[in-house]
C-alpha cells in the first residue's frame, strides 16, 4: 500500500510539473507572438505616411501645403529646398502665395488684424502707424532664396486642388491668386479679454465657423493655442456648449493646422503693434498646442494624427511632442489605438 501511495504521489507531482511547464510554455508563446505582432516604433515623420491606407472621409481630401507631409510637399514642389522656403513662411504665419509674389510681400488681411486687435483692446492707437513691411528676418536660413515662377506655379496648383476638394461655398471668388484665406479659411472675428487671452473665430472656405484661443503666459514668454478638431460635437457633455450643437462636420487636417497658422500670424502682427509703441499690447510666440477646442479629437482621429505629425515635425511647425496635448473623452477603446 505504501508503494501505491508513493507511485500515486509521484504521478501527481509529475502531472503538476507538466501542467506548470505547459502554462509557462503558453505564456512564453503569447509573449513572443505578442512582441512579433506589435509594430516597431517609427518616428512621427514616417508614421504619418503609413496611417492613411484606410478608406475614410479624410482620404478623399486633397492635402494642401499645411497638411502634406514634408516629403509629399517636396515632391509636389520639385525639391526639398522649396518646401523649406514655404514652411519658413507658414511657421511665421505668412502666406508664401503672397509673400513671394509682390515687392511689398504684404497680406491685405494683416492690416485688418491690426484694426480688429486695436478695436478689441480699445487701444488709443492709429493702425496706420503700424509697420507691416516685408521682413525677411522672420524667415530661416533660406530667407533670401525665395520662390521662382515654377515653384509659385506648383504651389498655386496645390492651393487650387485644396480649394476644390474643400467644396467651398463661395464659388464667386475671382482672385487670380489662390491663398490660404480664400482656399482654407480666414479670421472673421477677434475677441480679446483683459488678460490678453485672444479668441479667434475662423470662417472656413466651406462655410463652417470654428473657434481657436490664444492663451498668453507673459511670465513664461510663450502662448498656448487651443485648437478645434470638429464643427460641433457628438458627445453632448452637459457642461459643454459645443455638445449642444451636435456634430456638424469633421475638420480636415488642413483646417486644424490653419488654426495654428493664424495664431502664429496674430502673435507676429501683435508684436509689431508692441514694437510701434503700444507696449501694453503683446502676445508671446505660440509654443504649446492643446486640442481642447470644439469637437472630440478621437472621433476625427485620422485627421488629428496627421495634423499632430505636422505640428511635431522639426521641418514644419517644429513643436516639441511634449508640448502637444490631445484631450479626449475616449468614446471607445479603439480610439486610443488610432491616436496611438
Amino acid at each position: 500500500s505504501q508503494n501505491i501511495i508513493h507511485h500515486t504521489m509521484f504521478f501527481n507531482n509529475l502531472a503538476a510539473c507538466s501542467l506548470s511547464l505547459l502554462v509557462l510554455l503558453q505564456c512564453w508563446t503569447l509573449l513572443v507572438c505578442g512582441f512579433r505582432l506589435t509594430p516597431s516604433y517609427q518616428p512621427h515623420q514616417n508614421r504619418a505616411l503609413t496611417l492613411f491606407s484606410s478608406t475614410s472621409e479624410d482620404d478623399a481630401h486633397c492635402y494642401g501645403p499645411l497638411s502634406s507631409t514634408f516629403t509629399e510637399l517636396s515632391d509636389e514642389m520639385g525639391g526639398s529646398g522649396r518646401a523649406v522656403v514655404i514652411w519658413d513662411c507658414l511657421r511665421a504665419g505668412i502666406d508664401p502665395n503672397l509673400y513671394y509674389r509682390n515687392d511689398s510681400g504684404i497680406d491685405s488681411s494683416d492690416k485688418a488684424i491690426v484694426e480688429s486687435w486695436l478695436e478689441a483692446m480699445s487701444a488709443d492707437f492709429d493702425a496706420n502707424d503700424i509697420s507691416l513691411t516685408k521682413n525677411n528676418d522672420l524667415l530661416g536660413k533660406r530667407k533670401d532664396q525665395g520662390l521662382g515662377a515654377d515653384a509659385l506655379s506648383r504651389l498655386q496648383k496645390l492651393m487650387k486642388q485644396c480649394r476644390s476638394s474643400a467644396a467651398c461655398v463661395d464659388d464667386s471668388v475671382t482672385e487670380s491668386i489662390h491663398t490660404i484665406e480664400n482656399s482654407i479659411g480666414s479670421i472673421s472675428h477677434i475677441k480679446v479679454s483683459a488678460d490678453g487671452t485672444t479668441k479667434l473665430l475662423l470662417r472656413l472656405a466651406r462655410g463652417y465657423e470654428v473657434e481657436s484661443v490664444i492663451i498668453p503666459w507673459l511670465d513664461k514668454g510663450f502662448s498656448t493655442v487651443c485648437v478645434s478638431s470638429q464643427v460641433g460635437c457628438a458627445q453632448a457633455c452637459r457642461f459643454c456648449a459645443t455638445g449642444k450643437m451636435g456634430k456638424m462636420a469633421d475638420l480636415t487636417a488642413e483646417e486644424i493646422l490653419c488654426q495654428i497658422y493664424f495664431a502664429n500670424k496674430v502673435c507676429r502682427i501683435v508684436s509689431s503693434i508692441a514694437a510701434a509703441g503700444d507696449s501694453a499690447t503683446t502676445l508671446p510666440p505660440c509654443d504649446n498646442v492643446v486640442l481642447m477646442g470644439m469637437g472630440e479629437p478621437a472621433d476625427n482621429a485620422v485627421a488629428v494624427v496627421r495634423a499632430v505629425s505636422t505640428m511635431a515635425d522639426r521641418r514644419m511647425f517644429s513643436l516639441a511632442q511634449s508640448k502637444i496635448t490631445v484631450s479626449t473623452v475616449a468614446p471607445n477603446p479603439s480610439a486610443f489605438t488610432t491616436l496611438g
